[in-house]
Order: structure tokens, then C-alpha cells, then sequence
């Protein structure tokens, strides 16, 4: 497998378990004919009623805030997520003295939606985390519905952050996988 591929998929797996978690399951309605004959025979199971299709709730109401301070320390190893990610995402990366290993001071990114390398030195704006379901989207897509809590455990799921080159970070914005592509 690629290594685009494997870096792809822990973040695209997310994405799925994160929308499925965010409507609440799948809902789209089951074709007439999948659902069986009219009358079950006997000994037969009667067929459930089909899910309703749902759209997506408005935007009012969001902000970044909402899912509360950005990169905390969900793990307690001392570290914050962003610093975390970097750590995961980068190579030959090097940290800032007196941080316990934990802030990245400069590394090497395999950049997974272009396909390009990048040298990052911290503060250089040329690495962003993504959030592979925006947060903008999960707010549409439900998370308005979560506790506090849960939106900020939403916001640093390593499952769904990337270390990405930071202008296509900013050309996805908060536009869903199938308005933005890499």
C-alpha cells in the first residue's frame, strides 16, 4: 500500500465514523423492493419502516468556539494535540529545548493532499492541522446537538487531523469531501 494511502486511511476512516456518528446513523430510505414482500410468511420477521432522509441543519450559531480552546492536551502526556499530530506527521523532526520532547521546533512533512514535501520551522506558516471533517461541517452535520465536551474531544480527535501543507489547508476551508478535493 502507499504511503499516501496508509496516511489516508486512519483520517478517512474517521470521516466515515465521524458522519455516521454526527446523523446518527445513516438514513437514507431502503428501495421498495429491498424491503421485502407486503406480507411476511409465516415464522417471518416484519420489515422495519424506513429511515427518514434528514438534511443537514443551518450554520447559525457556529464558531470555532464553540468546540472549545484549541489544542489541548486530551491524552495528558503533556503535550497538545497540534504538537502531538506534528510528532505523528512529520520526519526528522526536532524539538524546542526545554519542552519535554513536546514542541516541534522544525521537521520534514510528506504533505498527503499534494503529494509534496515541505520543510517546517515552527512559526513558518507552511504546516496547518486539518480537520479532515471541518469543524464547520460537523456542526452542520449534528455537532450542534453534542455537549461542550464532546465538541472539544470532536476538535482534537487525532483521527481526524492532519498535518497538511498549509495552503491547501486553506483552500479546503471548511467545505465538505465532496466540494474540495486534493
Amino acid at each position: 500500500m502507499s504511503t499516501l494511502k496508509v496516511r489516508l486511511a486512519r483520517p478517512m476512516a474517521a470521516l466515515a465514523t465521524a458522519g455516521a456518528l454526527l446523523l446518527g446513523g445513516f438514513t437514507a430510505a431502503a428501495p421498495a423492493e429491498a424491503l421485502g414482500p407486503k406480507a411476511p410468511g409465516p415464522g417471518a420477521v416484519s420489515v422495519p419502516n424506513p429511515l427518514p432522509v434528514k438534511g443537514k441543519a443551518a450554520k447559525t450559531g457556529y464558531s470555532r468556539d464553540k468546540f472549545g480552546p484549541s489544542w489541548k492536551d486530551t491524552d495528558r502526556n503533556g503535550c497538545d494535540t497540534r504538537n502531538d499530530i506534528l510528532k505523528r506527521d512529520l520526519t526528522r523532526d526536532r524539538f524546542k529545548a526545554g519542552t519535554r520532547s513536546c514542541v516541534i521546533a522544525s521537521g520534514t512533512l510528506k504533505d498527503p493532499y499534494t503529494g509534496r514535501t515541505i520543510s517546517h520551522v515552527r512559526g513558518g506558516n507552511k504546516v496547518d492541522i486539518d480537520h479532515v471533517v471541518a469543524l464547520g461541517q460537523a456542526w452542520v452535520a449534528g455537532a450542534q446537538k453534542l455537549s461542550a465536551a464532546q465538541r472539544a474531544a470532536f476538535a482534537n480527535d487525532p483521527l481526524n487531523l492532519l498535518a497538511v501543507e498549509a495552503s491547501a489547508n486553506r483552500a479546503k476551508g471548511d467545505r465538505e469531501a465532496s466540494a474540495w478535493l486534493p
